[in-house]
């Protein structure tokens, strides 16, 4: 993995809650406010979930992109 790049496996509901809070973190970490940072947590909880629950395992890689 690149510096600033996390990756979470997914296979159960305590994954998504622990992708959920990393990507929390990182937002937070880099400058997101607290409302932005809640949104980009929903997201991946979203995605999480529905790696859960339609392909029952997976991985979410979430990395700072430099534009």
């Amino acid at each position: 993995m690149a510096a600033g790049e996390i990756r979470v496996a997914i296979n159960s509901d305590q994954d998504i809650v622990s992708a959920r809070q990393k990507g929390r973190l990182m937002a937070s970490e880099i400058g997101f406010s607290s409302g932005d940072a809640t949104l980009i947590a929903t997201a991946i909880s979203e995605l999480a979930r529905n790696i859960v629950s339609y392909a029952r395992t997976g991985h979410i890689t979430i990395k700072t992109v430099k534009l």
